[in-house]
């Protein structure tokens, strides 16, 4: 474990180590070292506090924000029978 907590420590990685990092990775994208995919973005950042992207980028991202966006409708869909689930249930406790 604390190897572990070494290895994961942000003052032995240095302060901008994410930053680094997301850096790296948008420089491999546009030596087309890889390419981007949606499962490695979070649909749920809006694109305005993105940092800039490629255009391959902008795409997974987009799949990204597309399946969030989906997801999160279909959730709103069920919230009326969750909250009536919850609701009589409640009520039978009573």
């Amino acid at each position: 474990m604390q190897n572990l907590q070494k290895r994961w420590n942000t003052k032995t990685l240095g302060k901008d180590c994410a930053q680094s990092a997301a850096k790296r990775a948008r420089q491999k994208a546009r030596n087309g070292e890889f390419e981007p995919k949606a499962d490695n973005f979070d649909g749920s950042v809006p694109i305005e506090e993105m940092p800039e992207m490629s255009l391959e980028e902008k795409v997974a991202y987009q799949e990204a924000r597309i399946r969030y966006l989906e997801d999160y409708v279909e959730f709103q869909k069920k919230m009326p029978s969750i909250l009536e689930e919850i609701y009589s249930s409640y009520n039978v406790k009573k």
